[in-house]
């Protein structure tokens, strides 16, 4: 009898723990659930650059553009093909023609956003590398885009001048466009840059949240490599406590990420966020898009790519990329122009390695766990469990959007019947979802349920 029982519960455990014993075993999950539970980790990367460009006022230089109209009007050309001539000449070298008056003084900003991912409770957050790194020649060219105004008045006197000393000629539209852009390489090469970085990191928000409802926190960057193809991972920082987390797989091997698998990609991609087509396109709400795995491919940096057809945009770069267990298996990160679907992400063995670098060992939080706990009551269809537990959460995190959300889904809000649907189709989708061997142990459960009770009744006899 004793051995029958143990057995008994053995069965029991196996089939109502084996999602619990590694995280490797998770079972796999709907596209929407992995989607739900990512959501509050899923975070939006606003960087802004700002930019003093000091640049010294350029003069033209009437004497020497003198000497240059008068020695081809001596050989006998028409004052337009001199004025057509000089500009050419001009063009190849404007210093020649050009006086350095006075500094002034310039300021801009660059906006760039990606996207990321949390991964610890205290705020340690994974992106790319090229997300937080500034573009010296995007730079450049904002600070010079500043002083337009510059530009166009010493555009207008250069033509002027030339007008003055060759009466009748005109300077065409054609070569008044490569005036004005051959000053601005000018002014690119004389100008004295000053930049200051500034990092945010941009929580998602709810439906129906205001501009100024967007929960925005300073970071500071911990460890960065390099734009693609070198190792295009950083790792950032940001004040907090019991914040959302996400979970990594501990390798793409034992991930089980190869050609053919599910991939999902989550992140903001910028034309979305920008765009004034849409109501409120600065609200922070991430997209979700999916595919496969192509291949893994070894990159000549050291490191390995996933090649997805899943969707990556402008924007995703940085953002989380799960298997079909809601795993991170990487980090959506570049794509091929020449080529379709030819999407790939850097993989969790590096982003494990730069953490592991900074001694930062990724785990979940005490809010994801309850996340996890109040969206497995709401994929059964347990309305009053998950009501209980999101309105929990939305109490000791009032700032973040994930509970406020459902709490409104579950307690009557707009879109209440809806949700009541999709509970529904989520649970069955669900159940359709788990692993045979559950059911198999779950059904070898029952029968020793019934010979235990046959043998507990012919004892009794």
């Amino acid at each position: 009898m004793k051995r029958t029982a143990t057995l008994l519960v053995g069965v029991c455990l196996l089939s109502s723990c084996r999602h619990r014993v590694d995280g490797d075993q998770l079972e796999p999950m709907t596209p929407s659930q992995i989607a739900e539970r990512a959501q509050p980790a899923t975070v939006e990367i606003l960087k802004m650059d700002d930019v003093t460009v000091t640049v010294p006022t350029l003069i033209p230089d009437t004497d020497s553009v003198q000497r240059e109209l008068q020695a081809h009007v001596n050989s006998g050309a028409s004052r337009q093909e001199v004025a057509e001539e000089f500009f050419r000449i001009f063009y190849s070298d404007p210093a020649q023609y050009l006086k350095e008056g006075e500094l002034e003084t310039n300021d801009a900003r660059l906006y760039s956003l990606g996207s990321g991912f949390i991964v610890t409770p205290d705020g340690f957050v994974l992106t790319n590398a090229h997300v937080v790194v500034s573009d010296d020649d995007e730079l450049k060219k904002t600070a010079v885009d500043s002083i337009e105004g510059l530009v166009n008045a010493r555009a207008e006197q250069m033509k002027a001048a030339v007008e003055r000393l060759l009466p009748g000629s005109t300077v065409a539209d054609e070569a008044s466009e490569r005036l004005k852009s051959t000053l601005r390489d000018q002014y690119a090469k004389l100008g004295q840059f000053d930049v200051k970085t500034q990092i945010k990191v941009l929580m998602p928000s709810a439906p129906g949240d205001k501009a100024d409802q967007v929960d925005m926190r300073d970071c500071t960057v911990k460890k960065i490599g390099k734009a693609t193809p070198g190792k295009d991972v950083a790792v950032l920082k940001m004040d907090g406590t019991n914040l959302p987390t996400l979970s990594l797989a501990k390798s793409l091997e034992s991930a089980g990420v190869g050609p053919g698998s599910d991939l999902y990609v989550m992140g903001y991609p910028g034309a979305v966020s920008l765009a004034p087509i849409f109501a409120n396109p600065r609200q922070v709400q991430a997209s979700f898009s999916g595919g496969h795995v192509s291949e893994v491919r070894d990159m000549t940096e050291g490191w390995q790519a996933i090649q997805t057809d899943a969707v990556i945009n402008p924007g995703n770069s940085g953002g989380p990329v799960f298997n079909n267990k809601g795993q991170v298996v990487g980090l959506a990160t570049f794509q091929l122009k020449d080529g379709q679907g030819l999407n790939f992400a850097v993989s969790v063995d590096l982003a494990r390695q730069f953490l592991s670098e900074l001694h930062v060992t990724p785990n979940q939080s005490e809010f994801s766990t309850e996340y996890d706990r109040a969206m497995g009551a709401y994929d059964r269809s347990d309305r009053g469990t998950a009501l209980k537990l999101f309105q929990a959460l939305k109490a000791s995190h009032s700032d973040l959007s994930g509970p406020r959300e459902f709490v409104r889904k579950l307690s009557g809000g707009e879109n209440a019947t809806a949700s009541s649907t999709s509970i529904g189709q989520q649970s069955r989708r669900a159940r359709g979802n788990i692993n045979p061997a559950v059911y198999l142990a779950g059904g070898i459960g029952v029968l020793l349920l019934a010979i235990l009770g046959i043998i507990v009744a012919s004892n009794r006899r």
